[in-house]
């Protein structure tokens, strides 16, 4: 979602609000001249777990032990780098991998830890991720990523991320931690590899929500509202294959109304009203396949004309006017205009 103002805008006495949306959350338009109407609160993640309350409820992990001191079949190898520094070491029968293995990085730092049959890495392993962090879960038979996998911070001995696998994909519920108060910054539902479900995103500081929605394969779905960092609503509308369709509202920080109208397939349609942080009425326009086509008025705070005119496919056309503060015209501005250009 990226807001934007409206331009220039006109107003009339006959022009309706587009539909509520997401029910009560927005309301109905108060009144056709004000955007008076306050929006609600961001939810909270106060009552989520934390990362360390989560981390206490998943199965427990089993490490993979130590590579052992012999393996009936198997020969014993170690394999180095041209530097001659270890790259991997383990068992191997027949040509296949059996057992725990480790491997390393050319500082000799731990890269992974743990078990094979065959090719297929199978059971609980231990991932020891560039940034410092380590990834542990288990390997199905088949050697793909599944159950629940945990994403820690071995100084801190927190949890930064949860993701739920099946069969190599990420399918279930995927959620990010932060690392300085261990509350929930992200959840979101994926289903077989595919962002489908609901949404929410924290912020770290205060816990109030950022976004709250839902995808449906990678794409945003459904109702949406967002928020801003003081936990006020933002914006609020609907969305259709990752587009914008329907009512939408947005809100200035204060929860005044701050611009409504509606959107066909990402772009705005018919008319959009916009509001001052007072309330009062800022500008009245028609949109057209997401551009500007249709008479356009613009209103001062103080209710005063600041601008009338008309656009045709998105650029001024026609006779313009405009009017500074104190309600003198501005020559400099008004005349006539073609294609966007000022002609007279």
């Amino acid at each position: 979602f990226s807001a934007a103002l409206v331009l220039p805008l006109a107003a009339s006495s006959e022009l309706r609000s587009p539909e509520p949306v997401l029910g009560s959350e927005l309301g109905p338009q108060d009144e056709a001249s004000t955007g008076a109407r306050k929006s609600r609160g961001a939810p909270s993640n106060e009552n989520v777990p934390s990362g360390a309350e989560r981390f206490a409820q998943d199965p427990e992990f089993t490490p993979p032990g130590e590579i052992p001191a012999a393996v009936e079949g198997a020969e014993r190898v170690r394999f180095l780098r041209p530097d001659g520094s270890l790259a991997r070491e383990g068992w191997i029968r027949k040509g296949e991998r059996v057992g725990v293995w480790k491997t390393y990085r050319p500082n000799g730092v731990p890269a992974t830890h743990g078990r094979y049959e065959g090719y297929a890495r199978v059971g609980d392993w231990v991932i020891h991720m560039p940034e410092g962090l380590i990834a542990r879960g288990p390997f199905d038979a088949s050697g793909r990523r599944s159950g629940v996998w945990h994403i820690l911070d071995p100084k801190t001995n927190t949890l930064r991320q949860r993701i739920e696998w099946k069969r190599g994909l990420r399918h279930g519920v995927y959620e990010r931690y932060s690392p300085k108060t261990g509350r929930l910054l992200l959840r979101t539902h994926y289903e077989r590899g595919r962002r489908s479900g609901a949404h929410m995103s924290f912020e770290e500081s205060s816990g109030l929500a950022k976004e709250v929605g839902s995808y449906d394969r990678d794409v945003e779905s459904g109702d949406w509202s967002y928020y801003f960092a003081s936990g006020a609503l933002r914006a609020a509308g609907g969305y259709r294959l990752g587009q914008q369709q329907g009512a939408w509202a947005e809100y200035h920080e204060n929860g005044i109304k701050r611009l409504v109208g509606s959107y066909e397939n990402g772009g705005r349609v018919g008319e959009f009203r916009g509001f001052h942080s007072t309330g009062e009425r800022h500008s009245i326009a028609t949109f057209r396949s997401g551009q500007p086509h249709g008479p356009y008025r613009e209103w001062w705070p103080s209710g005063e004309k600041r601008a009338v005119g008309e656009y045709i496919d998105g650029q001024q056309e026609g006779k313009w006017s405009f009017w500074d503060r104190d309600g003198q015209i501005d020559t400099k501005g008004s005349g006539i205009y073609r294609a966007g250009e000022k002609i007279q």
